[in-house]
């Protein structure tokens, strides 16, 4: 991936971010009131910590500033040590993927083109 293309990428990123927070509408907020929520980022960008992959997902260990996140995304497995960004579309908990016997206890799925 572009290194300089990614970065160029996150301003945008920023400003989806504003404008998808601006764009709830309020019959959603009434219908959200008393349900707790958990937002998903618009995106997750960082360094490869880790990679495994079954017959649907590659997952990716990214890690910035001391945070990581397990991302499962369908492109070709990045290298350890890489810049990536991943457009989030999707969440899951307690995630499980048989084929590699492993629990997630949380996967954000990227969307099918990255940033």
């Amino acid at each position: 991936m572009n290194t300089s293309l990614m970065l160029k990428a996150i301003p945008v990123l920023a400003l989806a971010v504003i404008t998808i927070s601006r764009g709830v509408t309020s019959r959603q907020k009434s219908a959200t009131k008393n349900t707790p929520t958990v937002q998903l980022p618009v995106a997750v960008a960082g360094s490869v910590q880790k990679v495994m992959k079954d017959a649907r997902y590659v997952y990716v260990l990214v890690e910035r500033d001391g945070q990581k996140t397990w991302v499962g995304a369908r492109d070709l497995p990045p290298e350890i040590g890489t810049q990536v960004s991943y457009r989030i579309e999707g969440a899951a908990d307690a995630y499980e993927s048989q084929e590699l016997a492993m629990a997630f206890e949380r996967v954000l799925f990227a969307a099918s083109d990255e940033v």
